[in-house]
């Protein structure tokens, strides 16, 4: 600003000079000085832009550290959630195995022969008894034997086909489609895709739908489409009916139970049923006025 100054100073002293003309450039020298003042004023010197550069570094190496910070515990996390994914795994495999000893076991003691019983007082000796635990006759098996047996061949996939009721009402469609492609296949499968059907780029849709926001509608549709077209196409289960949700009531005490004309809630608490629209219909059931 300075070197503005003067040639207006120089600029004066040429020709004729008047002592308003004085009065004039000491005004607005007096102008000029109070601008730099204000300048100076207002600018921070080179030492308090250093204290702030140097303010602007620590911060930047503090938001830095905690971004390292952020990321050293993320990736533990996940090291934690491998460990124990795959102590799960053990888990079930280890669960497996006992389970086909037990069967094993099972199998072994129901083909042992009975023991001889003491014949009771009277009975003369050669006389057909019940022996307590015996197969009735023309049975190889215990029900209970059965139905072990056809379960663990469900579990490993021994069955031309099978009937199933495993999956409920959920608030998603991926409850479904999990259970249709969940992947990957085990040696048993314990709750999804017992048809033990492979297909990567179904697994692909599922695992986008689940991440896919609730509140895109749009966004839900265009996968759930490829996941019908896929589920349509190869049938790896075959929809037979829906399910119902049954309840009794009584309105002697209490009213407003849900109903086809009234309250449109699951009536049901089971299995869950109290997360979808149990408590709803509990909050709603109203009590007659009690007369005075």
């Amino acid at each position: 600003m300075r070197w503005l100054v003067f040639p207006a100073l120089a600029a004066a002293a040429v020709g004729c000079v008047s002592s308003g003309d004085i009065d004039l450039l000491h005004r607005e020298i007096t102008d000029v000085s109070r601008q730099v003042e204000n300048l100076s004023r207002q600018s921070p010197d080179k030492e308090a832009l250093q204290v702030m550069n140097r303010k602007l570094a620590d911060q930047s190496a503090q938001v830095l550290k905690s971004n390292a910070d952020i990321q050293a515990d993320l990736q533990e996390l996940r090291d934690q959630i491998q460990a124990l994914q795959a102590n799960l795994e053990a888990t079930s495999q280890r669960l497996a195995s006992l389970s086909n000893e037990l069967a094993a076991t099972r199998e072994r003691l129901g083909g042992l022969p009975m023991a001889p019983a003491a014949l009771p007082t009277g009975v003369a000796a050669g006389a057909a008894l019940p022996v307590p635990g015996a197969p009735a006759p023309g049975r190889t098996a215990e029900p209970a034997q059965l139905y072990n047996a056809a379960y663990e061949d469900y579990l490993r996939g021994n069955f031309d086909l099978a009937i199933d009721n495993r999956k409920n009402l959920s608030n998603t469609p991926w409850t479904y489609y999990n259970y249709l492609f969940r992947l990957p296949i085990s040696e048993r499968q314990l709750d999804e895709n017992f048809a033990r059907y492979d297909n990567p780029e179904a697994w692909a849709l599922v695992e986008q739908l689940d991440q896919t926001p609730v509140d895109d509608p749009e966004g839900l549709k265009a996968v759930m489409s490829d996941l019908q077209l896929i589920s349509l196409s190869d049938l790896p289960a075959i929809p037979l009916w829906y399910n119902g949700a049954w309840s009794q009531v009584s309105s002697a005490v209490w009213s407003n139970w849900p109903s086809a004309d009234g309250l449109n809630y699951l009536p049901v608490t089971w299995n869950g049923y109290w997360q979808m629209g149990g408590m709803r219909w509990l909050a709603a059931l109203e009590h007659p006025a009690v007369e005075g």
